[in-house]
């Protein structure tokens, strides 16, 4: 039995002060991200009341559109009695650049549609052919 219980947290407990699924608590156990101060012999996982604010962090990392493996190298950075934030810097910036050639790639993209309904038009107008399902989409190279 542990001692002390008062002082830990049940992983359905972390889950609710968190706001996080006990699935994805889970997960970042098993990704080395999350780990419990203590499992008892009946496998209930123990946390610290500290680790409200890590799983938070986690989430919070994910949505800003951070992998779990960034977030390991940000946490790991820390552990090392480093401060993550050069790190978390360097990460945000390719991250930035990613989503440039994004945007870059879906304005091409909006281009093209463009230019196809503009084709489109002409071939309905026209009519089609017997060799294609539709000539705009057949006549993409992709």
């Amino acid at each position: 039995m542990l001692k002390n219980q008062q002082k830990y947290l049940q992983i359905g407990e972390l889950s609710k002060e968190a706001g996080i699924a006990v699935s994805a608590l889970r997960y970042y156990q098993e990704v080395g991200l999350l780990e419990p101060s203590y499992i008892s012999e009946t496998k209930y996982r123990y946390y610290q009341f500290r680790d409200i604010a890590l799983a938070r962090f986690i989430k919070k990392s994910q949505k800003l559109g951070f992998s779990l493996d960034e977030i390991k190298q940000i946490l790991n950075e820390r552990h090392q009695g480093r401060s993550p934030c050069p790190k978390v810097r360097t990460l945000a910036k390719q991250k930035i650049d990613k989503l440039h050639e994004q945007v870059d790639e879906l304005k091409r993209l909006e281009q093209e549609l463009k230019n196809y309904i503009v084709e489109a038009s002409a071939e309905l107008e026209s009519g089609s052919s017997d060799k294609h399902i539709c000539g705009l989409i057949d006549k993409v190279d992709v």
